[in-house]
């Protein structure tokens, strides 16, 4: 759980960082809004399997 909050928190930083850049790479933009996504995806099932058991 918490290894998965830490590595949520490091792409959104990447992402913030990214976007700060004189010329963001929208590819790489893509790329870390992907994962980000899939982490937050991991983290809400475990959120509800912890919730149910």
């Amino acid at each position: 759980m918490y290894r998965l909050t830490d590595i949520r928190r490091r792409i959104d930083e990447e992402i913030r960082s990214e976007l700060s850049r004189r010329t963001p790479s929208f590819l790489r933009l893509l790329r870390l809004r992907r994962l980000n996504a899939l982490v937050r995806e991991r983290l809400s099932t475990r959120l509800l399997t912890l919730a149910s058991a």
